[in-house]
């Protein structure tokens, strides 16, 4: 398994040189839309594969946060599981400790 994953990496990061060889011709990368009145141009010239791997990982950051997002009802839920789950415990471990304090009724009349 770990073979596959050194695999994988290496493809991914060849793919990532050829991207960026292959596409290195300069852009013009502009924050601020045209459209938008009273607000200067700001623009910024960079090669075309920078802009590519800006936009992958804003994609991925956003989808990491998402996620995590998503997933804070599951951990909630798991966390008053487990609060739930050492409070039954303790109680189990007191109720055992007590019902080994008391004799039993049926005994005692019998002796």
């Amino acid at each position: 398994m770990k073979y596959i994953r050194y695999a994988l990496y290496a493809f991914v990061s060849i793919f990532f040189i050829l991207l960026a060889f292959n596409n290195n011709d300069p852009v013009d990368f502009v924050l601020v839309p045209d459209f938008i009145p009273g607000i200067n141009e700001i623009s910024v010239t960079v090669p075309l594969f920078i802009v590519t791997l800006g936009a992958l990982l804003v994609g991925l950051v956003l989808g990491y946060i998402f996620e995590y997002v998503r997933e804070a009802r599951i951990r909630r839920k798991a966390s008053r599981a487990q609060k739930e789950l050492k409070k039954t415990t303790a109680e189990l471990e007191s109720l055992k400790k007590e019902a080994g304090k008391h004799d039993d009724d049926v005994l005692a009349i019998l002796e």
